[in-house]
């Protein structure tokens, strides 16, 4: 589902195994203990395979 958060930056942050991310313009792949900061106001689509 994708979501957008007008008002905040979003934080995601992989503890175990692999998450797909998408956004407006690119695709990213976060592999265990990255980081990564969803600007505000970007629609994005989280993905993960097996539980993350």
């Amino acid at each position: 589902m994708w979501q957008n958060h007008a008002n905040k930056n979003e934080l995601l942050l992989v503890i175990k195994g692999e998450l797909k991310l998408k956004l407006n313009t690119e695709k990213e792949i976060l592999q265990e203990w990255e980081v990564y900061i969803v600007p505000k106001n970007v629609d994005n689509k989280t993905v993960a395979e097996k539980e993350s």
